[in-house]
C-alpha cells in the first residue's frame, strides 16, 4: 500500500504532456481543373487514331489467317512483311521524320515559289488568330481548286492549287486557309499522314503480289502464291479505304468552325459552292494513289455518298448557319452518316 501510494504520488506532480501543435496543411493538388481538361482533350483527339489503328490491325490480321490457311505460310509472310514496311516507311518518310509536311506538299508539286501575296497573308493572318507559329505556304501548279495542310511541330504546311487562287475571290480564299490552318490547330494532319500510311501499307502489298505475278507464272507453286498475295492485296487496299472514314467528317465540320470563327461563315460557303461547281480533274493531287484524298479541302471520291471522306456541300454549309462552336458538328457526324446511307439504300 506504501508503495502504491508512493506511485500514485510521483504521478500527480509530473506534468501534463503537451501535445504539439502542427500548422494546418492544405490538401495536396495532384492536377488541376485546367489539366484535367487538356487531358480529356488529348484523350478525346486520340480516340480516332486508335479506332484506326486498331481497325488496320483487324484488316492486315484477317488477311494474313486467310493467307495462311488458303495459301500457306510464305504467302502470308510475304503479306504481312510487305503491309508492315510499306505502312512503317510512309508513316516515318511523310510524319515522324523531319520534314514532312513539306515532303507532301512536295510530292503534290507543290513549291514555295511564286506563292501569291494573297496566300501568304492569308497563313500568317489566320495562324496568328489561332494563336500558332506560321506555317509554310506552298502552292501547286494545277487547275484543281483545292488546298490541304500536313506536318507537325516546325514542318507545317498549307498549300493551295492554282485553280483555287484563281477561283475565289480574297476574303473566300482567307476562309479555306482557316480551315486548314484549323485541322494543323486541331492535330488532324498527324491521323491524316497516319491512314495515308496504313493505305500505303496495304497497298504495298498488292503491289508486291502483282510483280510476283508477272515474274513467276512459269512455276505453279510461285504462281499460286503470288495469285494469293494479289488478290488478299487488292481486296485488302478496297477495305482500307474505310479507315480513312474514321473521324475524317467530324473533323471537316470542325475546321469548317474554325474558319468562320476566324474569317466569316458565308465566305466559306461561297467557297464550297464555287469548288463544287468547279467541277476541274484531278491530276498532280492524284500522287501516291491518292492515298491523301482524305486531308483535301474538297474531296468527292467515294462510290457512294455515305462511303466518301467529306460531308456533303449542303451539309457542311448547313452546320455552318447552325452557328456550332468550334470542334463541334450539329447533329452528331455519326446520324449524318446513318441518315444518309439510309436515304440512299430506299432511293
Amino acid at each position: 500500500l506504501l508503495l502504491c501510494a508512493t506511485n500514485a504520488a510521483a504521478l500527480q506532480l509530473q506534468p501534463a504532456p503537451q501535445l504539439i501543435k502542427r500548422p494546418h496543411q492544405q490538401p495536396r493538388v495532384i492536377l488541376t481543373t485546367e489539366q484535367v481538361e487538356k487531358l480529356e482533350r488529348s484523350v478525346a483527339a486520340a480516340l480516332p487514331a486508335v479506332g484506326q489503328w486498331a481497325a488496320f490491325g483487324g484488316v492486315v490480321s484477317a488477311f494474313t489467317g486467310f493467307l495462311w490457311g488458303w495459301a500457306g505460310l510464305p504467302a502470308a509472310g510475304l503479306y504481312a512483311s510487305s503491309v508492315a514496311s510499306g505502312t512503317a516507311w510512309a508513316l516515318a518518310w511523310d510524319h515522324i521524320m523531319p520534314g514532312g509536311g513539306r515532303r507532301v506538299a512536295e510530292m503534290m508539286g507543290g513549291t514555295t515559289v511564286g506563292v501569291p501575296c494573297s496566300v501568304r497573308d492569308a497563313v500568317a493572318k489566320t495562324a496568328a488568330a489561332a494563336k500558332m507559329p506560321a506555317p509554310a505556304a506552298y502552292i501547286v501548279p494545277t487547275k484543281e481548286p483545292n488546298a490541304f495542310a500536313a506536318g507537325r511541330g516546325r514542318d507545317r504546311v498549307v498549300a493551295v492549287t492554282q485553280g483555287l487562287v484563281d477561283l475565289l475571290d480574297r476574303r473566300e480564299l482567307e476562309a479555306v486557309v482557316a480551315h486548314e490552318v484549323g485541322h494543323l490547330k486541331h492535330g488532324d494532319t498527324g491521323r491524316a499522314a497516319q491512314a495515308a500510311a496504313m493505305l500505303s501499307g496495304l497497298s504495298a502489298a498488292k503491289r508486291a503480289g502483282d510483280r510476283m505475278v508477272a515474274n513467276k507464272r512459269k512455276e505453279k507453286s510461285d504462281a499460286s502464291v503470288a495469285a494469293a498475295l494479289a488478290a488478299a492485296g487488292a481486296a485488302s487496299s478496297a477495305a482500307g479505304l474505310l479507315l480513312r472514314l474514321a473521324g475524317s467528317r467530324r473533323d471537316e465540320f470542325a475546321a469548317d468552325a474554325v474558319a468562320a470563327q476566324f474569317v466569316d461563315a458565308g465566305a466559306l460557303a461561297g467557297a464550297l459552292k464555287k469548288i463544287e461547281a468547279a467541277g476541274a480533274p484531278r491530276d498532280k493531287l492524284h500522287a501516291r494513289a491518292g492515298a491523301y484524298a482524305h486531308a483535301y479541302f474538297s474531296n468527292d471520291d467515294g462510290p457512294s455518298r455515305w462511303l466518301r471522306t467529306h460531308p456533303t456541300v449542303e451539309a457542311r454549309i448547313n452546320a455552318l448557319k447552325s452557328g456550332a462552336p468550334p470542334g463541334r458538328a450539329p447533329p452528331p457526324a455519326w446520324a449524318r452518316f446513318a441518315a444518309e446511307a439510309v436515304a440512299e439504300s430506299v432511293s
